[in-house]
């Protein structure tokens, strides 16, 4: 007996666990409802219409009669006589047909939605993840220090720790707003940008952090490229792009910027001389909280995993595209190719 209702209790609990199998049945009821409505109103509607009166037989020869109760076939009066049982048999095969469609399309219907709930399920994942290192260097630090009494060379050392790990929170707070901002994006008003000499500000900006890390900038932008954007949004794929390519290489390498237009795009090609991507990373690499080998980070200011999920968020809701092509010990490049008007 137990065997026999082992399956059924897996189903429940199975039901009251899964979110997404509860909403997939109850909305697969309430199509197979709706549907057991519309046969009810349609099966009365026709045994109303259709059945025979009970005087009918009256006005049938009883000849023609027993010739049609004998013929192996019903025909249309035996029909009518038995229209409720060809209706109720109508409907049953209805339901059950109804019902498998239904199960599928409501599953068809709410896939997005689970997709959805497990990214953010992830997403919290990953965050929880992100914020509970350093604040677990933090805790940890503290209770060494309360151990016993220190030198204040220790306790010097702890709160610059302290303050390196608070940065890093900050940072990704600023980069998990950022990332929310970037619905606002489609729905603000484009503005004419000077896209050239935003770059070239960009460019003078970076500077001393390239040159702090040992890293040589240059440029080869096109002058007088104007397109109609969201600046804020440009600022923060250059600011994102030009920051990965000096934190991911290694001291005496190089990171160019271009910028090149057509005639009705353009395009933002950073490229550095680092020691490249393995293909099986460049596949993951714009995902959130995804980074590449950590061999690779030369300062403590190497990100979050989030600046480049940022920039193909921010990208995309500008309308553009993002590729990346790497090859190990040759380096890597990042284009962005941008409509010139975004509406």
């Amino acid at each position: 007996m137990n065997n026999i209702l082992k399956p059924f209790a897996e189903l429940a609990t199975r039901f009251r666990s899964d979110e997404f199998e509860r909403a997939s049945i109850i909305l697969t009821s309430y199509y197979v409802l709706l549907t057991g409505v519309i046969l009810l109103i349609s099966s009365v509607a026709t045994l109303i219409i259709f059945a025979p009166p009970e005087t009918e037989l009256l006005f049938i020869p009883e000849t023609t009669a027993q010739i049609e109760i004998e013929h192996d076939d019903w025909s249309l009066y035996e029909v009518r006589e038995h229209l409720a049982s060809v209706v109720i048999i109508v409907d049953i095969l209805m339901l059950i047909i109804v019902s498998s469609f239904a199960f599928f399309f409501a599953r068809k219907t709410l896939s997005p939605i689970q997709e959805m709930q497990q990214r953010q399920r992830q997403f919290i994942g990953d965050v929880a993840h992100e914020l509970r290192t350093p604040l677990s260097v933090m805790l940890a630090g503290a209770d060494t220090l309360l151990c016993r009494e220190r030198d204040v060379s220790e306790y010097k050392l702890f709160v610059i720790d302290v303050q390196e790990e608070a940065a890093r929170l900050a940072r990704i707070s600023n980069q998990l707003l950022q990332l929310l901002k970037v619905g606002e994006i489609e729905t603000c008003t484009s503005q004419e940008v000077r896209v050239s000499e935003l770059l070239v500000n960009e460019m003078r900006r970076f500077t001393p952090y390239a040159n702090a890390r040992k890293i040589t900038l240059t440029s080869d932008v096109d002058a007088d490229i104007t397109s109609y954007t969201h600046q804020d949004a440009l600022i923060e794929i250059v600011q994102n792009l030009l920051k990965n390519a000096v934190d991911y290489s290694n001291n005496g390498d190089g990171v160019a910027l271009a910028l090149r237009s057509t005639a009705t795009s353009l395009e933002i090609i950073i490229t550095d001389t680092g020691i490249g991507i393995e293909p099986a990373q460049q596949q993951i690499i714009f995902e959130r909280f995804k980074k590449v080998d950590k061999a690779r980070t030369q300062n403590k200011d190497s990100g979050t995993g989030l600046g480049l999920s940022i920039v193909r968020a921010l990208v995309g809701a500008l309308g553009g595209q993002i590729t990346l092509k790497s090859e190990i010990g040759v380096g890597t490049e990042v284009t962005v190719t941008l409509p010139l008007r975004h509406s």
